[in-house]
């Protein structure tokens, strides 16, 4: 497969990997702990029947920030496993003119969540949330995307300081912006926006990428797009299912059951912060063991991602997935809670997304983008199939679509994953 990590002796690279995890939990708990915040503010500030047009944008900005991030950006993130770690973040000048690019145009699948809204909603907030959504929507793929080049770089804690910056900044934003004249359905996305550019700065003056060397110059939008169009079709169908799932509850069921399955979102969000931290430090690793058809390596890594995530997830559960005395959100999040059940079941699809994560960096590693597409169009088969069901499930709907899609995304993901090591019978016999 072309790559291999740099030399290390096993024992000063569990030791190196014990060091970033940390890190990688920080910043991505910190970064996880901003939108978190901005979702309280929705979930508690805003009508219910708004909240479910928040979540539709919400949606929206999710997979216009799968078309820069899968595009472009992820293989460049590829194409830089073939550099020294130290030279990794040179590459930022170039990766951010052509994300920035792709990222303008991606603001048109905003304008689909407009038209997505019932009319119950007025309009003042639908406009509110569409512009927020847009700003948001520009600048958090290229905030990620330098987050994740310095973990690259071996650098996680100077990502964990980014993540830092932008929670303060979305503290401020959201304090400051409430205060004004604007409408409350502008404070949300508008607060994310303003947070995203203002720890986009700091991550630049961070990574010091300074000029672009060759290799980075050398990388040219139609390459890149050549391996990223099959990236962008397998990370835009869960997150476009989970869009048409949102409209189809809004309108089989109600917009206010799709409010109540958006507050349940938001309470499980935890174990994805928990997972994304994880991943932050461990997928580079998992991708550097597939490029290098190391198997034995890339399932010591997936151990432990499952075993942390796995524990995670049942303590979570136990303590916030029903409403009972010691559980401090069933009273902050109460539409979540009105609807038995709907909190665990988002933990749980939570749970089974995040399984997927290390067979999924080891796939993008492997150059299985086609097969990753396949698998993913399986799932959202099973995904719309289950919100088709909304006049029935009602707000159970949402996160039991995201359940299906998961679970069918991680059973496809695992054979392509085993496909992928045996490729090779010869490598993947001598790595174990």
């Amino acid at each position: 497969m072309g790559v291999r990590p740099p030399a290390d002796r096993p024992e000063r690279g569990h030791r190196r990997l014990w060091r970033a995890l940390p890190a990688g939990l920080i910043d991505s708990g910190l970064a996880s702990l901003a939108t978190f915040l901005v979702g309280v503010f929705a979930a508690t500030r805003l009508p219910v029947d708004v909240l479910g047009a928040y979540a539709l944008f919400f949606s929206a900005f999710v997979v216009a920030g799968v078309v820069p991030a899968r595009l472009v950006l992820l293989p460049v993130e590829v194409a830089v496993l073939d550099q020294p770690r130290s030279a990794r973040p040179t590459v930022l000048r170039r990766s951010l003119a052509l994300g920035a690019a792709t990222s303008g145009a991606s603001v048109g699948i905003v304008a689909i969540a407009m038209l997505a809204v019932p009319g119950v909603v007025e309009p003042q907030a639908v406009a509110a949330l569409a512009v927020g959504a847009a700003a948001a929507t520009v600048l958090s793929p290229l905030q990620d995307h330098v987050r994740r080049v310095l973990h690259l770089a071996g650098r996680s804690w100077r990502a964990a300081i980014v993540s830092l910056v932008q929670l303060a900044a979305v503290l401020a934003g959201l304090g400051v912006l409430s205060r004004t004249p604007l409408p409350l359905a502008a404070v949300p996305f508008g607060a994310l926006a303003a947070a995203n550019a203002v720890s986009l700065g700091a991550g630049l003056l961070l990574a010091r990428p300074g000029a672009a060397p060759a290799f980075a110059r050398a990388l040219r939008w139609r390459e890149l797009v050549r391996s990223g169009r099959w990236l962008l079709a397998s990370g835009l169908m869960p997150d476009g299912a989970a869009f048409v799932a949102a409209a189809l509850v809004a309108h089989l069921a109600s917009v206010g059951a799709l409010g109540a399955a958006e507050a349940a979102r938001i309470v499980a969000q935890p174990l994805l912060v928990l997972s994304t931290g994880l991943a932050a430090v461990l997928s580079p690793r998992s991708m550097e063991s597939a490029a290098a058809g190391d198997r034995r390596a890339a399932r010591r890594y997936e151990r432990v991602f499952c075993a942390i995530v796995v524990g995670a997830a049942v303590a979570y559960a136990l303590a916030v997935g029903a409403d009972s005395p010691w559980n401090l959100f069933g009273a902050l999040f109460a539409a979540a809670y009105d609807v038995p059940g709907l909190v665990a079941l988002a933990i749980a699809a939570n749970l089974v997304h995040a399984l997927s994560i290390p067979y999924q960096s080891e796939l993008v590693a492997g150059r299985r983008e086609v097969q990753m597409a396949g698998r993913e169009a399986a799932g959202v088969g099973a995904h719309i199939a289950v919100a088709a069901a909304a006049p029935v499930l009602q707000a159970h709907a949402k996160p039991g679509a995201a359940l299906a899609h998961s679970a069918v995304r991680w059973l496809g993901y695992r054979v392509e994953r085993e496909r992928l090591y045996r490729r090779d019978p010869q490598r993947a016999a001598a790595s174990g």
